[in-house]
């Protein structure tokens, strides 16, 4: 009879622990839900050789990301970080991966472009002789000291 009531005992504990856990998921996923939010960060170019040039038409990216509510909903532009990366690149025409740096805690859903249409050139120099030409007077009370 006392092993019969223990195991009565046992089975309602159990059962207990198990509705508690479903419980607290349900109320942890109600208070707290996904959410997916969208933010405009500027794109940055790294790893560009000093002697190179490049131009890109894109000077931002709109990144998609999910993530619980409280941190999406506290979460800004500035603590994302989009990028190209240049390195190993010949002069040319190309498309490069967009990558991005999420806060933690967020899913990175996608980014818009996901790939960006760069051109690297190489950078000339030349030193030209130049000659100024001046024209025209400084305002009523105004006295150019030197140019």
């Amino acid at each position: 009879m006392v092993k019969i009531a223990r195991n009565k005992d046992n089975i309602a504990k159990l059962t207990a622990l198990i509705t508690a856990i479903v419980l607290w998921f349900i109320v942890m996923n109600e208070q707290n839900p996904p959410a997916d939010a969208t933010y405009q960060v500027p794109l940055h170019v790294r790893n560009v050789q000093a002697e190179h040039f490049i131009s890109n038409n894109s000077e931002s990216v709109d990144v998609v990301v999910r993530g619980p509510r409280s941190i999406v909903g506290s979460a800004s532009a500035d603590e994302f970080y989009a990028y190209i990366d240049m390195a190993q690149l010949p002069i040319g025409h190309h498309k490069v991966k967009v990558h991005v740096v999420t806060p933690s805690g967020l899913e990175l859903m996608g980014a818009t472009p996901d790939k960006c249409e760069v051109t690297l050139d190489k950078m000339l120099r030349e030193k030209r002789k130049a000659e100024l030409a001046y024209s025209g007077l400084a305002t009523e009370g105004v006295k150019v000291d030197e140019v």
